[in-house]
């Protein structure tokens, strides 16, 4: 996953002024742990440290508990209001010795 303080815009593959098209999934060298960046909406502006951010937060939340974990609203709505990102992650090959709580 790239890393970048420099704000992008995030958006659908084929939308204007889009420089990160979406969806983006990003797999781990071990094939166990997806993270994927996407859009609900039109293009947001954000930076990748940003994303990086979130899929840190997930990971630390959910993941390593052995559940998937999602982070939406990131960034920020070219028209000014809340972005339109969201980050999933899920762990592709759960290990058995974790066993996930409700």
């Amino acid at each position: 996953m790239p890393a970048s303080y420099e704000k992008q815009v995030f958006g659908r593959q084929g939308a204007p002024n889009v420089q990160a098209p979406l969806p983006q999934p990003f797999e781990e060298p071990s094939r166990r742990c997806l993270v994927t960046t996407n859009t609900n909406g039109p293009s947001s502006s954000a930076s990748w440290y940003e994303i990086y951010l979130a899929a840190t937060a997930i990971d630390a939340l959910c993941v390593r508990q052995g559940r998937a974990g999602l982070a939406i609203n990131l960034g920020n709505g070219l028209s000014g209001g809340p972005g339109t990102l969201f980050v999933t992650i899920k762990d592709e090959n759960p290990r058995s010795d974790v066993v996930a709580t409700s």
